[in-house]
């Protein structure tokens, strides 16, 4: 009698299809996971630069910071490892105004070139504002 050590060739095959079964499920939960912490970055910086103009500028001037240049001059980190904040706005008066971020090429392809605006209205309220194809990944903000 010969005794035979090893798999078949069935038995490869089916370990190798449920491998990729496991792989097609997992990826796109793990792009997501890494799409979302990848986020978390913008909403830092935009809360940095919220907290920073209301007490350096807002407060001082009565008006929103008008430009990019003014957000830099307090301090403000703006360029990070998967985005950058890209632009200030002053909208009106009584300190209106709006904070942008938007995501580089180093992000998963979910936050490619998006971006997250934070608002500021006459009565002191930020609102956070995101595309409406990111709204899974960016808890508490408002799709647009």
């Amino acid at each position: 009698m010969r005794t035979t050590k090893g798999f078949t060739l069935i038995e490869l095959m089916i370990v190798v299809a449920i491998i990729g079964i496991l792989a097609s499920i997992a990826l796109p939960s793990y792009q997501e996971y890494v799409a979302r912490s990848q986020a978390g970055e913008s909403l830092i910086m935009l809360d940095n630069a919220k907290k920073a103009s209301d007490v350096e500028i807002i407060s001082v001037t009565g008006k929103f910071p008008t430009n990019l240049l003014a957000i830099n001059n307090i301090g403000v980190r703006t360029i990070g490892n998967f985005g950058a904040i890209t632009a200030a706005a002053n909208i009106g008066n009584d300190g209106e105004g709006s904070i942008t971020y938007t995501f580089n090429s180093n992000t998963n392809r979910l936050l490619l070139n998006k971006t997250v605006v934070y608002k500021r209205s006459a009565n002191n309220a930020w609102t956070c504002i995101i595309p409406a194809s990111i709204n899974k990944l960016i808890k508490g903000c408002t799709s647009s």
